[in-house]
């Protein structure tokens, strides 16, 4: 059994600047193999500048994913809150005032082709005159973009600034298409704030330039699509290989087919062609919303959710989901004529599309997706093509999806899905702006069911009030997204040799010493009892052994290797692999630069090189041991040992009394926030060094938890191992003080007798300190 929380509140900066009203799934920006997620704040002020002062300049949230569960409420607020570290989260600060930075939130996907997924964030009204709108492609960088990124010091290559002129109304469009001219390289929709046209950026493998300026001309070498009154990216609908484009006109939606010939061209929205091949039309009095779906029905093509009025005198939208197809579209397409194996209506007072992101919450191997409106927001399970006409989203009751009330003034502002734990199922990413906040509702059936049952009541109902529960449960492995029975030799109870497919396997090897070796596709396969040899070869596999000793390997992909009873052998490859160790006899391979690897251990374990991340599991104290490389180790609920090495580590410990050693290089150390002593032990000075070099200690609980500085001679200049003495706030020779700067302290140490700091601690959100909270 597993205890977790039902999910993490996140409160904003300051009162009165509306934090949660844009939420975003963002992809990769980081590079660590976990996706992460942006919550913007439009009309916060500076709050993290030198000198702050200017109102309504904006914010941008970025958080980045990871192994494990976020805390379970997180305070931003600029005053004495949770500080921008890097690690955690990244502030994206505006420099004007009312610029309102922060207006839009959109992932970009690769655009430079580095690897880095990229974002696309736009300010309403830049410099203040109402002259122009603002807009930026934020490159994605390794390790993240550090503690706070100012607009202003946007550097050549970081960024690329788009200026478009200014409208009436509301915000500019910015979107990720994917690639839609089929040249390989990831393309940009950008909606003109005036609402008369709208721009596709091709990319071209290459960052574009620094700045990019329609108020002179637009896009040299890119398609501009005049009486357009909005853009959408609405994927790959009829499943050629290229993105498709989404555009509104005052005749409804129009969807263009991505093709080779794009680029350079002037077009008049509403005289293009449709047919074979060139896209399709949706007529709609009004058109208020698309989002795109990617594949709900697991038939492999994306699907589109699309709301609108279907007449002039209706009053009420109507959503619709309309499937992709590989059959072909008619010129024409009547969403109220859709039979069950083409879409579905959905009904349900408040339904609204200010939702989106992609993922699997429940772990049945279909694409979900979210809906929004009022203080509520649904999530609604994806269903094989054809499993009805209509859906009513007030008969959510846990099987079909769910229904995420909030408390009443939440105003819930829409949501994302994303898997932002690493624990494979999608989490619900929730906009709260009516309480100045997040949420996060973390995915996975079994958790989601003990969040329904946590108020008492079995109904479908996940309500935010219950999230800071404790809940008990124990997950399935999730399904691979689109995965199926797709192998063509049945397992027996024998000795097997089975052979994959080009498909997504799902197998089950039964009893005997069998041998697998699967093909191209995300293969599922689960060894049972005997001694098994299990290969993935590409694609991301999920390899499970189950009893006996097993050589398991996933070689290129992102593979799931769980060895389970037995002294087995795991080999990850190329990619960023998870390795389940339930033993000491266990030996794992990986190679060096191969990708970034995981562990999750429910034993003793130590990093070797080739990995990059450690998390226990189970309900015993252990101990986990990082390598040379810049690691994040993470403990269980139960007292850990956690211990760095050279690299630039980040500690975790969770619950329980911990110990963590940072070890050399610049590392940040994570107790818990919890009432149980936790211990950060430093061994030499070298450990935390002055300026960039130093660690930083979050969650430090005084009069509870402890620096330890024992180990540390406290005078070099003498034989022996001499004590430090505790100098207050006064530097002294051969002693321990602490320094006030700001919202922190720094805990400072001499051991050569000059007054001056050897060994620099910064500890976060204190006042002062106490000898009551050293180990001398």
């Amino acid at each position: 059994m597993t205890t977790g929380y039902g999910g993490t509140i996140i409160l904003g900066p300051e009162a009165g600047a509306g934090f949660g009203s844009r939420v975003a799934a963002i992809g990769d920006i980081n590079g660590d193999g976990h996706q992460d997620f942006a919550v913007s704040v439009p009309t916060a002020s500076d709050g993290y500048a030198e000198t702050p002062g200017l109102l309504a300049t904006g914010q941008i949230f970025v958080f980045y994913g990871g192994n494990g569960d976020l805390a379970r409420q997180i305070d931003l607020a600029f005053a004495g809150g949770l500080p921008p570290d890097g690690q955690i989260f990244t502030a994206i600060q505006g420099d004007i005032a009312n610029a309102g930075i922060g207006g839009v939130v959109a992932a970009a996907g690769d655009v430079d082709g580095d690897g880095l997924d990229d974002l696309l964030i736009g300010a309403s009204d830049y410099g203040g005159t109402g002259a122009t709108r603002q807009g930026y492609i934020l490159y994605g960088h390794s390790g993240g973009w550090g503690d706070v990124v100012s607009a202003a010091a946007l550097q050549p290559g970081q960024a690329t600034k788009l200026i478009l002129p200014e409208g009436v109304g509301g915000d500019f469009t910015l979107a990720g298409l994917g690639d839609i001219n089929g040249d390989g390289y990831r393309d940009i929709l950008v909606g003109d704030p005036a609402g008369t046209q709208v721009h596709v950026l091709f990319g071209d493998g290459a960052r574009h330039p620094d700045s990019l300026n329609l108020l002179v001309s637009p896009f040299s070498g890119n398609d501009v699509y005049q009486n357009a009154t909005g853009g959408f990216a609405v994927g790959d609908l009829n499943k050629d290989g290229l993105a498709d484009l989404g555009l509104r006109t005052t005749a409804g939606l129009i969807v263009v087919f991505g093709a080779a010939a794009m680029g350079g061209r002037t077009k008049d929205a509403q005289g293009l062609p449709m047919g074979a091949g060139l896209g399709f039309n949706v007529p709609l009095a009004e058109l208020t919303r698309v989002e795109r779906l990617f594949d709900i029905n697991g038939d492999g093509v994306d699907d589109l959710l699309i709301e609108g009025r279907e007449d002039s005198l209706s009053a009420q939208t109507t959503s619709f989901v309309l499937f992709g197809r590989t059959t072909g579209f008619a010129n024409s397409v009547d969403l109220a004529a859709l039979d069950v194996s083409q879409g579905f209506r959905m009904e349900g007072a408040g339904v609204s599309l200010a939702a989106g992101g992609y993922g699997d919450a429940n772990g049945d191997g279909l694409r979900d997706f979210l809906v929004a409106g009022g203080d509520r927001v649904d999530l609604v399970f994806g269903q094989a093509q054809g499993s009805a006409a209509s859906l009513n989203l007030a008969n959510l009751d846990g099987n079909r999806g769910y229904i995420i009330e909030g408390l009443v003034g939440d105003q819930a502002g829409g949501g994302q899905l994303a898997d932002v734990n690493g624990d494979g199922f999608a989490d619900l990413i929730l906009g709260l702006p009516g309480r100045e906040g997040a949420a996060i509702v973390y995915g996975g059936p079994r958790r989601m069911a003990a969040l329904d049952a946590a108020d008492g009541i079995l109904d479908g109902v996940l309500h935010l009030a219950q999230i800071g529960s404790l809940l008990t449960f124990t997950e399935p492995d999730p399904v691979p997204v689109g995965g199926g029975n797709a192998g063509h030799a049945a397992p027996t109870a024998l000795n097997d040799t089975l052979l994959g497919t080009a498909g997504d396997d799902l197998v089950d090897l039964l009893s005997g010493h069998d041998s697998y070796a699967g093909f191209a596709g995300d293969d599922t396969v689960q060894g049972g009892a005997g001694r098994d040899s299990i290969f993935g070869d590409t694609g991301n596999d999920s390899l499970q052994g189950g009893s006996d000793a097993d050589l398991l390997s996933g070689s290129t992909g992102d593979d799931w290797l769980d060895g389970g009873a037995g002294n087995d052998t795991l080999e990850g490859g190329m990619g960023d692999d998870t390795f389940v160790v339930d033993g000491l006899g266990d030996v794992l391979l990986e190679i060096v630069g191969g990708g970034h690897d995981t562990v999750i251990s429910d034993v003793d374990w130590i990093l070797d090189a080739g990995f990059e991340q450690l998390r226990l599991v189970g309900s015993i104290a252990r101990s986990a041991e990082g390598n040379v490389d810049d690691n994040r180790l993470q403990g269980n609920d139960i007292g850990n040992m956690l211990k760095g090495f050279r690299g630039r580590d980040t500690l975790w410990g969770n619950d329980g009394a911990d110990t963590l050693v940072g070890g050399g290089g610049r590392d940040i150390l994570y107790g818990g926030q919890d009432l149980f002593a936790d211990r950060f032990v430093f061994q030499t000075p070298k450990d935390s060094r002055a300026s960039h070099m130093r660690d930083v200690v979050h969650d430090f609980t005084k009069l509870v938890d402890e620096i330890d500085l024992r180990l540390i001679d406290a005078n070099i200049r003498k034989d022996g191992d001499q004590k430090f003495v505790y100098s207050g706030a006064k530097p002294q020779a051969f002693s321990v003080w602490w320094a006030d700067v700001g919202r922190d302290i720094l805990l400072l140490a001499d051991v050569n007798g000059d007054k001056k700091a050897d060994l620099e601690i910064r500890i976060t959100k204190m006042a002062n300190f106490a000898n009551n909270d050293l180990l001398l």
